[in-house]
């Protein structure tokens, strides 16, 4: 996977900075790492699941908006900062099941 290669890219890419930037941006690497395999883990998440995986995303991008000074570098990186995978997870994604019963009833009736 690629992004278990982040830390020797980050070698490379802030091979001129100090050893404290790079420290930090594995770290956060670390974070984005943790937070994307979270979403790997599970098929069904409950809200307490949901929860887990917005601090986990909130400390990720805490700790990039310190360091780089950017609050959002995509549209990707604001959507888990503002909760939106939160409100998916939580609340859309347990509704999907339902949802999709319902489209089946609708098409045997048709």
């Amino acid at each position: 996977m690629f992004i278990n290669g982040f830390d020797a890219i980050v070698d490379v890419c802030t091979a001129d900075y100090p050893q404290e930037f790079t420290d930090l941006l594995k770290i956060t690497c670390g974070k984005f790492k943790r937070t994307m395999s979270l979403l790997e883990l599970k098929e069904h998440f409950e809200f307490e699941d949901a929860d887990f995986f917005q601090l986990s995303a909130s400390e990720f991008c805490d700790i990039y908006v310190d360091l780089t000074g950017r609050y959002g570098q995509t549209n990707y990186f604001h959507g888990l900062r503002v909760d939106h995978f939160f409100i998916f997870l939580a609340y859309v994604w347990q509704s999907i099941p339902s949802l999709l019963a319902g489209l089946g009833e609708c098409q045997q009736s048709l």
